[in-house]
This record gives structure tokens, sequence and C-alpha cells, in this order.
């Protein structure tokens, strides 16, 4: 085993990784003959950290809320039951939440681009969704660099 001190990673800002994403989006549905105008209107969220919803069960209204105007075009999620043990009642205290690694795919309408919504996507990314989040919950990334990888071999 070796332990040493790293920096850490300088974080990529959403245009570079939003960028990153449009080229092989674009790659990918070419290759697929399949016409790129949905090429700057797709975002993708990933979570990071379970999400504990504030309105809803998945948290789908809070990010159309947060990134209006545009829709869901696709989630891929599942739920797990979470929470912990709360001294003050002497019990567990059992929620629902969003298991990390969900993605939500949003679609922004024609004539729109991620570029327009540069602020909320940053301020999606640095205070995440949801409830609970002093307690790490809802931790998002936008276009994370993950969906920019090269398709596996098969």
């Amino acid at each position: 085993v070796e332990v040493s001190v790293q920096p850490a990673p300088s974080a990529v800002d959403v245009v570079t990784r939003a960028e990153a994403f449009d080229r092989v989006l674009t790659d990918r549905l070419a290759r697929a003959r399949i016409p790129v105008t949905h090429v700057g209107r797709i975002i993708p969220i990933t979570l990071h950290s379970p999400l504990v919803a504030r309105r809803d069960h998945d948290g789908q209204l809070e990010l159309i809320e947060a990134l209006a105007p545009a829709t869901i075009l696709f989630a891929s999620r599942r739920f797990v039951r979470d929470g912990g043990w709360d001294q003050r009642s002497g019990a567990m205290q059992p929620l629902l939440a969003v298991e990390a690694g969900a993605v939500f795919v949003l679609e922004l309408p024609e004539g729109k681009h991620w570029r327009d919504l540069l602020e909320p996507l940053r301020r999606l990314e640095a205070t995440g969704l949801g409830e609970r989040r002093h307690q790490g919950y809802g931790h998002t990334l936008c276009f994370d660099p993950f969906h920019a990888q090269p398709a596996p071999k098969k």
C-alpha cells in the first residue's frame, strides 16, 4: 500500500464538459444517420449522491423548475431506502431517495441552447437539488464526462 498526498484534480467547467458531450453526441447521431437537430438542446444531469426530493417522488419537478424551459426527455433511476438513527427519538428515520448514479436527460425547446442556462446549470452543481443537501444529499453534475467516453467495444 502506498499513501501520498496529491493535489485535488481541478474541476472542469460545465462549458468544457458540455462542448465535449455535444461533440460526442454529434458524432454518434451522424454515424447512426439521425438528424443532429437536438445537439445543444440535450442536458444530462447525473446524481453523484442520493436525492431526497422536496415535492415529488424523484425530483423531476425540481429539475424542470431549476432549468426551465427544459422538459424531461428520459430518466434512468432507482430508489433506495436511506436514512439513519436519530438519537433524539431513539428510532431509525428511514426515507426514500433516488439512488446516486441516476441520470436525468432534459431537452430544451427548439431555438434554445444549453448556453442559455449556464448560470442555472452552475447553480445546480454548486447547491445541489432536493432536501438535506447539507447532509450530502442531492449533489449533481451536469454533462458528466462519463457520457462523453467512447462506447465500449463489442
